[in-house]
């Protein structure tokens, strides 16, 4: 008997669809957030904090293997349900939580020892405080982008090119920009007197190479880029934020190939933080 401990996104699907394909048994712990595995006769739904009432469950399917898969968001700890097993360990996990990872593994292995003298089966305890644990941790490194990059792109509106003209491509090309660069976090121009800016914000140096990859003469936004010389003409780029030589590098190369005349300049970060504001 597999226990399978089910987040969302489709990783568990598959792994589900396997185990019926070779005929295993199974039942699923369903921790999703919409309940997506409620329709499966095999699949409960148990509240995250309900430490004693999963281990019973296991206990009574007899279990002999735990499958861990997709993710799970971070519970608000205040409004857990937490049964009496949740509500002895969860609160020395949740302080351990708050000094990293590696504080995280060395207070569960504390408790390890404790735990396998109240049932041998509580190991999954401690494997189901780790994923909660860990994941909490985590979602707090996510709310911050520690390597942002920022560019500013001065642009001036050539002759005969009407306001709806540039309002209707550079709508066009934001568009194309967020369905094409997942970590392009954002691509807006701004009026700034008769000149237009254009500001483009990647989470990391990598991202915004996935944006000079993707001008080039071979790249899926060439033709974009050629219709946005034809209404601006670029004066000068400016890079922010936490990039390298790697960086600097590949936009030198890209100019290159694309007969970029225009300065870049480049700004390092000195200090302080930008946000993921879920």
């Amino acid at each position: 008997m597999i226990c399978l401990f089910f987040g969302g996104t489709d990783f568990p699907k598959l792994i589900l669809r396997s185990i019926k394909k070779k005929k295993k048994k199974y039942f699923i712990i369903d921790l999703s957030k919409n309940n997506i595995f409620k329709k499966d006769l095999n699949s409960y739904r148990i509240s995250i904090g309900q430490f004693g009432k999963i281990l019973k469950l296991i206990k009574e399917k007899k279990c002999k293997k735990v499958i861990f898969a997709g993710k799970i968001n971070k519970p608000k700890f205040s409004e857990l349900k937490l049964d009496v097993t949740g509500i002895y360990y969860m609160p020395r996990i949740i302080k351990a939580s708050k000094r990293g990872d590696a504080a995280v593994l060395k207070e569960i292995l504390s408790l390890n020892g404790s735990l396998l003298i109240i049932h041998k089966l509580c190991i999954f305890t401690v494997i189901l405080l780790l994923a909660v644990a860990v994941n909490a941790n985590s979602d707090q490194k996510q709310k911050y982008i520690p390597n942002e990059v920022i560019v500013f792109v001065t642009l001036k509106v050539n002759k005969n090119k009407s306001k709806e003209h540039i309002a209707e491509f550079t709508k066009k090309y934001s568009e194309f920009v967020d369905k094409t660069e997942p970590d392009s976090l954002g691509w807006s121009y701004h009026q700034s007197g008769e000149k237009v800016i254009l500001i483009e914000r990647y989470k990391n140096e990598d991202a915004n190479i996935v944006t000079a990859k993707n001008i080039s003469p071979d790249g899926i936004r060439y033709k974009l880029l050629k219709d946005q010389l034809d209404i601006f003409t670029v004066e000068k780029v400016s890079v922010f934020g936490a990039f390298t030589k790697k960086l600097i590098d590949y936009n030198a190369m890209t100019a290159k190939k694309l007969n970029f005349k225009f300065p870049f300049e480049y700004n390092p970060m000195i200090s302080g933080y930008s946000k993921n504001v879920k």
